[in-house]
């Protein structure tokens, strides 16, 4: 199919227009399209700004209480320490309070 006379067979051919060329419209609709923020837009962005603000401080109090870590008895210390003196490379097992058997890990 062959293009008219008046197009240009190039996609990447840009060609400036005028407003009015790129937007018909008639006057009154041409000065509505001429919107500017009023002081309630301006209010309105403020107070979102404010809020996401306070929600990201909300959050970031919370996760921070729920890091502490719980103390760690001198008793569960040293059973650790025993357990990986007596049981390189398995896994021990406290029977009592002075036995431990280790178990074989698999993989």
């Amino acid at each position: 199919m062959p293009f008219p006379a008046g197009v240009c067979a190039d996609p990447d051919a840009k060609y400036r227009r005028t407003l009015a060329e790129a937007f018909p419209s008639d006057a009154r609709q041409a000065v509505a399209m001429q919107s500017f923020p009023t002081k309630k837009d301006t209010a309105r962005w403020l107070i979102s700004a404010v809020l996401v603000l306070l929600i990201s401080l909300v959050l970031s109090g919370c996760s921070g209480a729920e890091a502490q870590e719980v103390p760690v008895s001198p008793q569960e210390l040293r059973r650790a320490a025993a357990a990986a003196f007596y049981c390189p490379g398995m896994t021990a097992v406290w029977l009592d309070e002075s036995t431990v058997q280790c178990l074989k890990e698999t993989p």
